[in-house]
């Protein structure tokens, strides 16, 4: 070939299970996690159990791809950031049983007690003769409500790496 490297033969060769590379140098289609925003970054997207993302397009000019997430989520990433192909390792994670309150306690996750069940002072729904609701709405232990449609962010840092939003509400549903 001239002494020169073909990036399409290149990329072929290299397109492997588990290994790392550019989203540059990634087909577009092919199923990748542990995946970085920028060039010199972190991995960012898709590093948990089972999880994967799928590169849908590149956009040479932004040097910028676009990886479909599993939630539906669509988001510019740097050509020159790395990613793994492939999926992540043990899938079936979330099958799993801990069996008993003390499996938590090793793993250093402390009791979770329930709003409803605390004293007025430590919670904005405790309080009260024995088991009453008392028409309180949902909240967080600071008093920011959690249903009823408030919303929690404001819009005011919108994200630039947002290429598509996931789905939510009813389109979620079809």
């Amino acid at each position: 070939m001239g002494g020169k490297i073909d990036p399409a033969l290149l990329s072929v060769k290299i397109s492997r299970k588990g290994n790392c590379l550019p989203v540059h140098m990634i087909p577009v289609g092919t199923i990748i996690h542990n995946i970085g925003e920028y060039k010199n970054g972190d991995a960012k997207y898709c590093r948990a159990a089972g999880s994967y993302g799928r590169i849908i397009g590149k956009v040479p000019e932004k040097k910028q791809a676009i990886v479909a997430l599993q939630s539906g989520e669509q988001r510019y990433v740097s050509l020159d950031a790395c990613a793994t192909l492939g999926v992540t390792s043990n899938s079936a994670h979330h099958n799993e049983s801990l069996g008993k309150a003390g499996r938590n306690r090793l793993k250093g996750i402390r009791p979770t007690v329930r709003g409803v069940a605390q004293n007025t002072c430590d919670h904005p729904l405790g309080g009260g003769r024995g088991k009453s609701k008392s028409n309180k709405v949902s909240m967080s232990p600071w008093g920011v409500l959690a249903k009823g449609g408030f919303k929690t962010r404001t819009g005011k840092h919108v994200n630039k790496n947002k290429f598509k939003d996931r789905p939510r509400g009813k389109e979620a549903r079809k």
